[in-house]
């Protein structure tokens, strides 16, 4: 996605550098973390916005090498492995880093900078709007999902539904279960046409999410009937209770819900939740 990201950056305001024209790691790395942590920070005061980068390497070198690192974190905290959890908070604690999440718990927790989940206008702008289909989307690894997934699908009835769902790679499944799941991830590319392709998105948090998944935004952006477990969509500028039905908690059945007319979010609304006013807040 950082193809569509960064055409939404201004290039008179800004130059955009990738990950691997900057990195690249040649082992060591336990001393090269320690010596992290030792570095001393370029002269330059230009702040640099590293945009979905948890690495402490990466972010150590535009530290040392090119200005002060502002980080956006595009998955929260508990996501991460222990050691690398552990390594990243004491990293930009030490280094005093500005960390941006759209994971309000984390932003209280470790103090970082709050803002909403945030997607590309740009690659937005790719779906046809006029040609959806009646059909309800998931994609995602179980990760302890399946059952509730196997339940949304029953409620949903004679609503089609395209449910693709990967396997736990450790996790012993039953006959029954391995007729909802596949082991193979679909592309970027098919992963936007089916949503782009359906009417209704699914949304299933996992265990200790806070905050929203892009799903939710895209849901959101792309005027799509939305269904959830995570009750933080309500609190979200643009939730309208005709649009989203929040599953295990909603007093409306299902099918009632689906019924009801869609009503589209306003520009404004929308823009909150793009890459473009994020850079905005960051560098305002």
């Amino acid at each position: 996605m950082s193809h569509f990201f960064s055409k939404e950056v201004d290039s008179s305001d800004f130059d955009v550098l990738y990950e691997k024209n900057i990195y690249q790691s040649k082992g060591l790395k336990f001393f090269s973390r320690l010596f992290a942590f030792f570095s001393k920070p370029k002269s330059s005061k230009e702040r640099v916005f590293i945009f979905s980068i948890e690495n402490i390497l990466v972010i150590d070198l535009v530290f040392r090498k090119i200005g002060c690192p502002v980080v956006w974190l595009w998955n929260p905290i508990a996501s991460m492995s222990f050691k690398n959890k552990i390594l990243f908070l004491l990293y930009v604690k030490v280094k005093s880093i500005e960390v941006w999440t759209f994971d309000k718990s984390d932003s209280i927790k470790y103090n970082f900078n709050y803002h909403p989940q945030i997607h590309s206008s740009k690659l937005i702008s790719l779906a046809s709007r006029n040609q959806r289909n009646s059909k309800a989307f998931f994609s995602g690894v179980d990760k302890g999902r399946l059952s509730l997934l196997k339940k949304i699908k029953k409620d949903l009835g004679e609503v089609e539904v395209d449910f693709h769902i990967v396997k736990d790679k450790k996790r012993r499944y039953s006959d029954e279960d391995i007729s909802f799941l596949t082991k193979d991830y679909i592309s970027f590319s098919d992963y936007l046409n089916r949503v782009f392709d359906s009417s209704i998105l699914v949304d299933v948090s996992q265990n200790q999410q806070s905050g929203v998944t892009l799903r939710v935004i895209e849901a959101f952006l792309l005027d799509k009937k939305l269904i959830t477990t995570n009750a933080e969509v309500m609190d979200l500028v643009g939730y309208r209770k005709e649009n989203v039905y929040i599953y295990g908690q909603d007093s409306r059945s299902l099918s009632s819900f689906l019924k009801e007319d869609y009503i589209p979010l306003l520009k404004d609304e929308k823009s909150i939740y793009t890459f473009s006013r994020l850079i905005r807040v960051v560098f305002p």
